[in-house]
């Protein structure tokens, strides 16, 4: 009997787990406009392909 329930504490801590770092895991993902700020800013693209890739992630 209390080897079930250290099995369910041990499952119960481990689904748990999974789904905080699922979570955090979303919120720390950058949009793709912010990767592409963050390009621009490095000097990693020109203004003009900035501003072009800009207008593409703003279509609806």
């Amino acid at each position: 009997m209390i080897l079930v329930l250290v099995l369910a504490l041990v499952l119960a801590v481990i689904v748990i787990a999974r789904r905080y770092a699922t979570e955090l895991a979303r919120e720390k993902a950058p949009t793709a406009l912010e990767t592409l700020n963050q390009r621009y800013i490095k000097g990693e693209i020109t203004r003009e392909e900035y501003l072009r890739m800009k207008k593409d992630l703003e279509k609806p």
